[in-house]
């Protein structure tokens, strides 16, 4: 993880196979979007939900 003393938030989506993990430090989102078989698509920006989507979007589309 590239923040330390990080706040680190779970969301779980186990009808999917999807989780997402999303970490906070100093007005910066990084998420990390994980799909069994798929493996894992990463995401940073300044927006909590835009960063989440893209992560998500970017695991859907390998």
């Amino acid at each position: 993880m590239i923040f330390e003393g990080e706040k680190q938030e779970w969301l779980l989506f186990k009808e999917r196979d999807l989780s997402v993990r999303v970490f906070e430090a100093n007005n910066t989102y990084e998420a990390y979007a994980t799909v069994a078989g798929k493996g894992t698509h990463v995401a940073r920006g300044h927006e909590k939900w835009t960063t989440i989507s893209e992560a998500i979007e970017g695991i859907i589309q390998k």
